[in-house]
C-alpha cells in the first residue's frame, strides 16, 4: 500500500504545484503509515528524480523518453499504471492542470477508482482521506471508498516542502516498451503563453 503523486515539469524544472503535491502527499503518507511514491514522466526528466527524494518522496519511478510530451497524455496513463502497480497504490494526487486532470480521469476509468477533482485540501478523518473542494458557494467535504482514490489539487493551497539533501530514497527507471510509445493524439503546434495553473 502506498500514496503516490504525479509530478509535472515546466521545461526542466518542477512546477510549483508539484511541490504542493509533495507536501500533501507526505502528510497523507505519514498519517496512513504508508510510503510516498512519485511518478515522473517526460523527456529529459531523469535528473529531477533526486530532487523529489530530497523533497519528501520515498520512491521515484521515472519514465524518460524523447517522445513524451505533456500535451500528449495518452502514454502517461499506461506508464503511470505500470509505475505504480507493483506497489499497491491506495491514493494518487495529481495537479488540477490540463495534464493532471486528463491523466487522473483516464486512470480512474481504467482502475474503476474514485476521483475527486479541484480539491483545495486533503485531510484524515478516522483513518480515511477526506477531500475539500468548493461547492455552490461553499465548501464540500468528500470521502472515497474505492480501493484506489484519485484527487486533483488546485494550486495555492499547500506550502512547499523544505529540501533535505540527506534524505534517502529509491529511484527506479521504468522499462519502456521496445516498440516505442504510441499515441493516437498528435501535437500539431505549441505556442508560448501565460500558464494560469503554474
Amino acid at each position: 500500500m502506498s500514496v503516490w503523486i504525479l509530478a509535472e515539469l515546466e521545461g526542466s524544472l518542477p512546477t510549483g504545484l508539484t511541490f504542493e503535491l509533495l507536501t500533501a502527499g507526505r502528510m497523507l503518507a505519514d498519517g496512513l503509515g504508508q510510503p510516498l511514491g512519485a511518478v515522473v514522466i517526460g523527456s529529459g526528466v531523469t535528473p529531477f528524480a533526486g530532487q523529489l527524494v530530497s523533497l519528501g518522496a520515498d520512491r521515484v519511478v521515472v519514465a524518460d523518453h524523447p517522445s513524451l510530451h505533456p500535451d500528449l497524455s495518452e502514454p502517461y496513463v499506461d506508464l503511470a499504471t505500470q509505475a505504480m502497480a507493483p506497489f499497491g497504490p491506495t491514493h494518487l494526487l495529481a495537479g488540477h492542470t490540463p495534464l493532471g486532470v486528463e491523466v487522473a480521469g483516464r486512470l480512474a476509468v481504467r482502475a474503476q477508482a474514485g476521483l475527486v477533482t479541484a480539491c483545495t485540501g486533503l485531510g484524515l478523518a478516522g483513518g480515511a482521506v477526506v477531500a475539500e473542494r468548493p461547492s455552490d458557494g461553499g465548501l464540500a467535504r468528500i470521502g472515497v471508498t474505492s480501493p484506489l482514490a484519485i484527487f486533483t489539487l488546485q494550486p495555492g493551497h499547500h506550502a512547499w516542502p523544505s529540501a533535505n539533501a540527506e534524505r534517502s530514497g529509491e529511484v527506479m527507471a521504468l522499462e519502456l516498451p521496445a516498440e516505442g510509445l504510441i499515441s493516437r493524439i498528435q501535437l500539431l503546434e505549441s505556442m508560448p503563453g501565460e500558464q494560469s495553473d503554474r
